[in-house]
């Protein structure tokens, strides 16, 4: 039994010493950060012991915040203010030694003079001594489900001054802020809180010491044949290595490092921070003649490499001399003579540079290359698509297919792996609901057009619904951020019109005033807008302009005066709207895709049961995907036929969709990096969703031609 009373642990000399082996300087709800409480720490520690002692003590709400866990998953961490770190602390020093005393000795988390490298260590002993029965288990989500009123129990019944237990009950039930909203704790212990993996400890000690007593192999598993994984450390017969998926992630690590560093003195601190921490635990666990070691070795020659390349590329510096002088601190984990450490540094360098020249040299017929790539991806892009348009077939699953019949004979056929959009433009079309539930499953787009201007229905999967996003949304809007978004919006539409009559101009040379005019409407407008109603102002001086441009161009093939969005009865605007339509549904589908609330916007006013969000995020795309794709058919002689109610064939509407999904399966240049268009718009929405988050800033997309 613990006897010691809570009136000395928490003395003013307890409190005092505690406050010393505090080191996280972060702050809590109360914004109060660790220097400044050790600024005036008489009178906090004075004031603490004071309530503790009265028995009016009570821990400040947490502040929750959530970091990554992997690339799916986000871990809850709790931060607690500088005073509540301080009692918990105390409280640690004075109950640990007692608990620690009563665990198992082959319990290594969070344990005083325990180390996941003396964990190893006793795999290591336990396997050579003979033991080659594994059990391995894991527990989902431990800290966040811990039973409350078990865990004071177990404390209860070591805990002789219950005053203790009231108030490790005050640190169990409180609760949280994150985002301005306050989270009841009703289970689990706060992770990142001081006394937490104590009590996680104590909790769990019952099942060690379950798994701890009888005979020794009469509760384990034998996977020992294949070996095992643990703690990033793989076993098999006497031996051991680093998990290699663990190792591969560390040498991606290398690359990301030199693809992220400014300069070559950045670069060598990065990696020799990231060599510190590599030596610490992996090199102490793999020999320095493995094919680890090696591996790991080369990873830190190839990523050097790759870095002088980079710079080289970009043109940041030009002469072997600029990487020269920083590399000579760069760590390469053997230890060699000066004399030899230069060389391999010279060597690092020179590769890096004749990387770089070869790639110059080679890429000199890099367009017939790209224009191989294009052809292929326009082709797939294409064939991924399933447009529906007779009357009364019927869609539905056949092994691994979808397929389409019209009466009871099969017309069209797609594997599932390779369809991702479903277009249903006809009527008396019907759909089987297992085919239904299998692209709400895949994440295969399903869309009902009207053969005009946009989609009337398309069926979603209720997960996309995301209450908390709207939250978001709105509170943007009332903080008048949401103007920064609009210009956004209406800069890369702009933007993205004039580039693509610069590119059209080329060919030609008839828009060359009206070019400049969007030009400085562009450079001196857009960014002055003080309201939104100002900025479409703007926006519609650049288009009218724009549309007129189109118009010069296209005099020679169709007669196109102006643009038309709603009942429009010539060839162009209904293939421009029909086109728009099924541009419409991707930016739907890749808005819901990121949890973005479809009715809740920032340059369209908000309308009940419209999403308004998809028509501003549509500004951007409109040119460089719909506009030029039907310029350029127009331009080929395509064709298009139109009735006198202004309705597009079949053909037509079906030669459309294939030309915007070529549009939309072909690679374009995207943050430095070559991507699908497809992609780049599914990127801009999860872009978009961090924005509002507060995780990321917008950049909007402009197209390169």
């Amino acid at each position: 039994m613990l006897t010691t009373p809570y009136k000395k642990i928490f003395s003013k000399a307890s409190l005092k010493e505690a406050l010393t082996l505090i080191k996280s300087k972060g702050s809590g709800i109360d914004k109060e950060f660790l220097d400044d409480f050790k600024k005036y720490e008489k009178l906090h520690i004075k004031a603490l012991n004071n309530e503790l002692l009265d028995g009016i003590y009570s821990p400040e709400p947490i502040k929750k915040i959530s970091i990554p866990k992997n690339d799916k998953e986000y871990r809850p961490i709790a931060l607690a203010s500088v005073r509540d770190k301080v009692v918990q602390r105390a409280l640690v020093m004075a109950i640990e030694p007692y608990f620690d005393k009563l665990m198992s000795n082959k319990s290594y988390g969070y344990r005083h003079d325990k180390s996941s490298l003396k964990a190893i260590g006793r795999c290591s002993d336990f396997i050579n001594r003979g033991y080659f029965w594994v059990y391995k288990s894991d527990i989902d989500n431990y800290f966040e489900t811990i039973n409350h009123d078990r865990l004071l129990n177990i404390l209860g019944s070591h805990i002789e001054d219950k005053k203790i237990i009231k108030l490790i009950s005050l640190y169990l039930e409180n609760g949280g802020f994150k985002n301005y909203n306050y989270i009841d704790h009703n289970k689990g212990v706060h992770q990142r809180d001081i006394l937490s993996p104590l009590l996680s400890n104590i909790y769990l000690n019952e099942m060690d010491m379950f798994l701890d007593i009888g005979d020794d192999k009469s509760y384990k598993a034998y996977i020992f044949e294949h070996g095992f994984s643990f703690l990033g450390v793989h076993f098999k017969d006497k031996d051991k290595s680093i998990d290699n998926e663990r190792l591969l992630k560390k040498v991606s690590k290398l690359f990301e490092i030199a693809r992220e560093s400014k300069n070559p003195k950045e670069f060598v601190s990065k990696v020799n921070l990231f060599l510190d921490g590599i030596q610490r635990y992996y090199l102490k666990i793999i020999k320095p003649n493995s094919t680890q070691f090696e591996l790991l070795y080369n990873a830190i020659i190839d990523s050097s490499a790759q870095f002088v390349f980079l710079q080289r590329k970009a043109e940041k510096l030009k002469n072997k001399k600029d990487f020269k002088e920083p590399f000579i601190d760069l760590y390469l984990l053997k230890e060699t003579s000066i004399t030899q450490h230069k060389d391999i540094v010279e060597r690092i360098i020179s590769r890096g540079f004749e990387k770089y020249l070869a790639t110059k040299e080679y890429t000199k017929d890099s367009s017939k290359i790209l224009a191989k790539k294009q052809k292929y991806t326009k082709s797939f892009a294409s064939s991924s698509t399933l447009y529906v348009s007779q009357f009364g077939a019927y869609l539905g699953m056949s092994k691994n297919s979808i397929i389409v019949k019209l009466k009871g004979k099969v017309v069209a056929k797609i594997p599932k792996r390779l369809c991702e959009h479903i277009i249903i433009a006809g009527k008396a079309i019907s759909i089987s609901s297992n085919m239904i539930y299998l692209c709400v499953k895949e994440g295969i787009a399903i869309d009902f057009v009207d053969g005009r201007d946009k989609p009337f229905a398309s069926i979603l999967s209720p997960k996309t619904a995301y209450p908390k996003m709207a939250l978001r949304q709105l509170e943007l809007i009332k903080s008048n951020k949401s103007l920064d978004l609009a210009k956004k919006f209406i800069y890369a539409k702009a933007k993205n019109q004039l580039n693509y009559l610069k590119y059209l101009d080329k060919y030609h040379q008839e828009i060359d005033k009206e070019i400049d005019f969007i030009e400085y409407k562009v450079k001196n407008s857009i960014k002055k807008a003080t309201t939104v109603a100002q900025l479409m102002g703007y926006e519609g001086e650049i288009s009218a302009i724009y549309w007129q441009s189109l118009a010069t161009i296209l005099k020679d093939k169709i007669n196109f005066e102006n643009r038309n969005t709603r009942g429009a009865k010539d060839i162009v605007n209904a293939s421009l709207n029909y086109a728009y339509a099924i541009l419409y549904s991707r930016i739907q589908n890749a808005l819901l895709k990121a949890g973005l609330a479809l009715n809740v916007s920032f340059l369209h006013s908000i309308q009940e049961g419209k999403p308004t969000l998809v028509y501003d995020c549509i500004e951007e795309f409109r040119a460089f995907i719909v506009d030029r794709a039907i310029v350029s058919m127009f331009n080929k002689n395509e064709a298009l036929k139109i009735n006198a109610k202004g309705e597009l064939s079949k053909s037509s509407c079906e030669l459309i969709v294939k030309n915007v999904k070529e549009r939309l399966g072909v690679y374009s240049k995207y943050r430095k990096a070559s991507k699908k268009v497809d992609n780049i718009i599914q990127d801009q929405a999860y872009l978009l969703a961090r924005h509002i988050k507060g995780e990321a800033k917008y950049k909007p997309f402009i197209g390169k031609y």
